[in-house]
């Protein structure tokens, strides 16, 4: 039955190709498992569905000249570099790089403790990192929120979850096709965990994460579950608005400025899928419970990074849980 699942919602997106070959997994499955959780009778109609549209879309393409795509079947915003690399990352295929990218990457991935300048809090306890990339700078912190607090924000936030909305050029509160997650949405106000959770952060980062300044949005709790992704984006939001759109922003977020950087907790290990991957970078970074990853999104001069577009695998076995900043 999680074939077919996964089969409708590739078809209703409208990757037919995708959807066809978990129909088609589905039905062998059946034979196999003898009906047990989906019959045949009931993946058949679907099988044979997911065939008529695309060899109606096929003829589409054919007539108006368009190159065949046979790994989606579609012709979406997605089909480019950045999604074709997106694709290639979740599935778990070698990256491309030339010989200079392999050196440069085999001298950025490097393993240390760090106190950060020795920072008080990190004296006696170390952070454990993981370093992926230098320029930018894109790490793991291994153990910086323990499961007594993950299971705190799990039970705060199963009540509040809704389906994820995200900022478009046309809407600023939008349902997401792009992004299939629910979230919802937590200051230091309702609960003191937060707070504590905002300090570590500070002492990790250097960077300030005081709410009633402005100086980082709300948190975060993201779930997915299967065939919950997000696909390529960047994080930072005004540096990605055309030059002539600039001018309309909110005093509010002129004040509050750009997002800097971003800082995500894994509350949840995923059986299969859910990684986050860098897409211009060829980086994949599975998710761990109990820690969190760190990367700028801004230069000095305040300019976005364009080598941060990640996007987030689908989960496939088990769900996916994050706290973002």
């Amino acid at each position: 039955r999680d074939c077919l699942y996964l089969g409708k919602n590739a078809f209703n997106y409208g990757y037919y190709g995708y959807s066809l070959e978990w129909f088609d997994e589905a039905l062998v499955r059946a034979y196999q498992e003898g009906n047990s959780t989906a019959s045949v009778d009931e993946i058949i109609p679907f099988y044979q569905l997911a065939i008529e549209y695309i060899d109606r879309l096929d003829n589409e393409l054919r007539e108006q000249n368009y190159p065949r795509h046979s790994d989606k079947l579609r012709v979406v915003e997605g089909d480019n570099l950045d999604y074709k690399h997106y694709q290639m990352l979740c599935r778990g295929e070698e990256f491309p790089m030339n010989k200079t990218e392999l050196r440069r990457r085999a001298s950025d991935q490097r393993c240390y403790y760090s106190t950060n300048n020795g920072h008080p809090q990190l004296i006696l306890k170390p952070l454990k990192v993981e370093q992926y990339n230098s320029e930018p700078f894109i790490a793991m912190y291994y153990d910086v929120i323990s499961d007594e607090e993950i299971a705190i924000i799990k039970e705060l936030s199963m009540p509040m979850l809704t389906r994820a909305r995200v900022l478009t050029d046309e809407k600023d509160n939008e349902i997401s096709t792009v992004r299939v997650s629910q979230t919802a949405w937590f200051t230091e106000a309702n609960e003191p965990l937060i707070g504590r959770l905002n300090r570590r952060i500070e002492s990790i980062t250097g960077l300030s994460v005081n709410m009633n300044k402005s100086d980082c949005e709300l948190v975060q709790i993201a779930n997915y579950g299967i065939g919950g992704h997000y696909v390529p984006h960047y994080d930072y939001l005004i540096k990605d608005k055309p030059e002539n759109q600039r001018t309309n922003i909110s005093e509010k977020d002129q004040y509050a400025g750009d997002r800097m950087a971003t800082f995500m907790f894994y509350l949840s290990d995923v059986e299969v899928g859910g990684s986050t991957v860098f897409t211009r970078l060829g980086i994949r970074v599975n998710p761990v419970k109990g820690a969190a990853i760190f990367w700028y999104n801004l230069l000095r001069n305040g300019e976005g990074i364009i080598d941060t577009i990640h996007g987030a695998c689908p989960v496939l076995i088990g769900e996916k849980w994050g706290k973002k900043y």
